[in-house]
């Protein structure tokens, strides 16, 4: 029996030196926030997410699209080189010089002894031509200007000619809306300056589901982008567009990865514009009472020098070829208060949430193998001192 006891107490010696062998998930609590604390190869920094942290996150000026300057209003488009103009051609009787017949006009004519020119492209020399006015010069001018300039024009050629001039395609006065998750088009403003929804809903809608949809807006060579469900759950985003706007409307599955002691270690698609770390955990079936430390919730993230120099003291190790700052967030769950933490604290796409394993699971880890054993030897000893005479 003796035996049996100095063989199993050299046998945990052997093993509480190896284990750090034991098999886990990932590092410990302490391994994470010691790796990074004072080393000489340190490469990333722990953030203890406090009332601190969770202020200088709230100041942070987030992507919106209520960022771009007031749009230019569409009003009466003005003709641009590739409109698309169609003018039409009205006199008093008794003239004839546009109430003649289609074999003599050449053109189409009218209900009311009008004839219509065909539509015309302007040109890069800017003009367009209208039988018995000549070349008409329509870059820069309004409908209603060239109206008043082709009657001018007219006017000694024709009875009391009226002129009514349309713009089938107004290029200068579009939105631009391409991308793979839409078929794409260009849009014609009218007067009131239709929004991002209205343009977008112009091209024939969306190609992708909403939530794996993402909206660029281009501007004046400023360029936001949103997910697509930002637009309806906060309607100020759904900003009126201008004349020059591109957007693009692409498919993008945003995702963060959530790995350790959870219910499921998995690759997790947004399903809302913004979710929470609270969300986020629950989502992965929440943490393990049997494996998880609730000390050590970590989120791991890339952060931008100037977002994250608030709460860090001291130089910032940046990623090479990144431009981007390794950054460690630590919550402590067991804390009540972590627990409001999490839900106020977001999470962003690329983001890796990782729960670490309590140390006393590595514990019954490292029993439970001393037992598997040591128990053959034990067993063995009873039934020798249980037989022996």
């Amino acid at each position: 029996m003796a035996f049996a006891v100095r063989a199993a107490l050299s046998l945990s010696l052997i093993m509480l030196a190896g284990c750090s062998l034991l098999p886990g998930s990932g590092p410990r609590t302490a391994a994470i926030a010691t790796s990074s604390d004072g080393a000489d190869d340190q490469w990333y920094q722990v953030v203890d997410v406090n009332e601190y942290a969770m202020s200088a996150f709230a100041a942070r000026v987030e992507p919106s699209f209520l960022s771009f300057s007031e749009y230019k209003t569409a009003g009466e488009p003005v003709v641009g080189i590739g409109d698309v103009i169609k003018v039409t051609v009205w006199e008093a009787p008794p003239g004839n010089l546009f109430n003649a017949s289609i074999s003599n006009m050449g053109s189409n004519i009218g209900a009311a002894g009008g004839a219509t020119v065909p539509e015309q492209v302007v040109p890069r020399a800017g003009t367009i031509n209208v039988p018995f006015a000549g070349d008409v010069n329509v870059v820069g001018r309004t409908p209603r200007d060239i109206e008043r300039l082709i009657a001018k024009r007219l006017a000694s050629k024709a009875v009391d000619p009226q002129v009514l001039v349309n713009v089938m395609k107004s290029v200068g006065n579009s939105v631009t809306v391409t991308g793979d998750a839409v078929t794409g088009a260009q849009v014609a403003l009218s007067p009131k300056n239709e929004t991002v929804l209205d343009v977008i809903a112009l091209a024939g809608g969306l190609k992708a589901n909403a939530h794996e949809t993402c909206v660029t807006l281009v501007r004046n060579k400023k360029v936001v982008t949103l997910p697509f469900a930002m637009l309806s759950q906060y309607p100020a985003e759904n900003i009126r567009l201008g004349p020059g706007d591109i957007l693009f409307v692409n498919k993008r599955a945003r995702t963060y990865t959530i790995l350790g002691a959870t219910g499921r270690q998995a690759e997790v698609p947004f399903d809302a514009p913004a979710i929470s770390l609270a969300q986020a955990i629950a989502r992965a079936g929440g943490l393990t009472d049997d494996r998880a430390d609730a000390t050590g919730v970590f989120v791991f993230r890339y952060e931008y020098p100037s977002q994250i120099q608030p709460l860090i003291k001291g130089p910032l190790f940046t990623l090479p070829g990144k431009g981007m700052v390794p950054i460690v967030y630590r919550l402590n769950l067991r804390d009540p208060k972590g627990l409001f933490l999490a839900q106020a604290f977001p999470i962003r796409e690329g983001d890796m949430v990782f729960v670490s394993t309590s140390p006393a699971t590595e514990l019954t880890k490292f029993l439970s193998i001393v037992n598997a054993a040591v128990a053959p030897a034990a067993n063995g000893a009873y039934l020798y001192n249980f037989v022996r005479p």
